[in-house]
C-alpha cells in the first residue's frame, strides 16, 4: 500500500480474486487509476470485442502473417495486454505463444487468460444446457480445451514471463514471430490512444538495456527461429527496427 501523495510508480492491486495495475499519473481528482483486463465476457472492451467478431482476410495482420492456416504456430513476442494474441488465436485460429517481460503486465495478462480459460470450461460443460449467453468462445476453442486442459493455453500456446531474445530458443518449433514492440507515439494528437495503451506505456516506462541493442537482440534471436516469417508491425513515422 502506498501512502496518499506524491509519485508512485505503477504497482499490482489483487482485489475479488483478480488483478489489477494502479497507475497514479492515469487518475483524475487526485486519485489514482485501478486498471483491469478481461478477455472474455461483459467486461472485455467493445474494441476487442469487433476485432475478433470480424473475418481474417479484413485484417492486414493476417495478410501480413501470409494468410497462414489454422493452428500455426506463432510467438507473439512483444505480448503485452494480448490484443494481438487474442485476434490471431481466435478470430485467425492459430496457436500462438506469448512472451512478455515485464512482470506487472504478465500477472495482468495470465490473470485474464486463466479467467477467460475457466469461462470457456463452463462454456463447455453447460454447452447442453440451453445458455443463450453469447461469448468469444465457439467449438473450436472447446475442442481445444478437452484436447489441452492447461489453463495457460487460452491462446493455444503459453503465457511465458521473459526476455523473448532470450526465450525463443525454447519454445519450440515456430512457424511465425510477431514483433510489435513499443513506439513513440504521437500523444499530442487530438484522440488519445486507448487507455491500455496508456496504462501499457506507464508501465513500461523504464529505463534498461539500450533499445537498438534489445530491438537487434531480439530480431537477431527471431530470424534464428522462425520458420516462415517474422512479422513486424511499426508506425508510418518509425524507423526500421534495430535500424535495419
Amino acid at each position: 500500500r502506498f501512502s496518499p501523495g506524491g509519485s508512485h510508480p505503477p504497482y499490482l492491486l489483487r482485489e475479488e480474486g483478480r488483478w489489477s495495475i494502479v497507475v497514479q499519473d492515469l487518475g483524475s481528482k487526485g486519485k489514482p487509476l485501478t486498471f483491469q483486463l478481461d478477455l472474455t465476457g461483459p467486461g472485455m472492451s467493445s474494441r476487442l470485442q469487433r476485432r475478433i467478431s470480424g473475418h481474417p482476410s479484413e485484417f492486414p495482420l493476417f495478410r501480413a502473417l501470409g494468410r497462414p492456416s489454422p493452428h500455426t504456430r506463432v510467438v507473439d513476442a512483444t505480448g503485452g495486454f494480448g490484443s494481438d494474441a487474442l485476434l490471431m488465436s481466435k478470430c485467425f485460429s492459430l496457436s500462438v505463444t506469448v512472451v512478455e517481460q515485464n512482470p506487472l503486465v504478465l500477472a495482468l495478462l495470465e490473470d485474464a487468460a486463466l479467467r477467460a480459460s475457466a469461462a470457456a470450461r463452463e462454456g463447455v460443460s453447460n454447452s447442453g444446457g440451453g445458455n443463450n449467453e453469447t461469448d468469444i468462445t465457439d467449438s473450436q476453442d472447446c475442442q481445444r480445451l478437452r484436447e489441452s486442459p492447461s489453463e495457460h493455453f487460452f491462446f493455444g500456446g503459453p503465457v511465458l514471463l521473459g526476455d523473448a531474445a532470450d526465450l525463443l530458443s525454447e519454445v519450440g518449433d515456430i512457424d511465425v514471430v510477431y514483433l510489435d514492440p513499443m513506439f513513440p507515439r504521437n500523444w499530442g494528437r487530438k484522440a488519445q490512444p486507448d487507455l491500455s495503451m496508456q496504462v501499457l506505456s506507464a508501465v513500461c516506462d523504464t529505463v534498461g538495456e539500450d533499445e537498438s541493442e534489445a530491438e537487434a537482440r531480439l530480431l537477431e534471436a527471431s530470424l534464428s527461429c522462425a520458420s516462415q516469417r517474422v512479422v513486424v508491425k511499426r508506425a508510418f513515422n518509425s524507423g526500421f527496427l534495430a535500424d535495419t
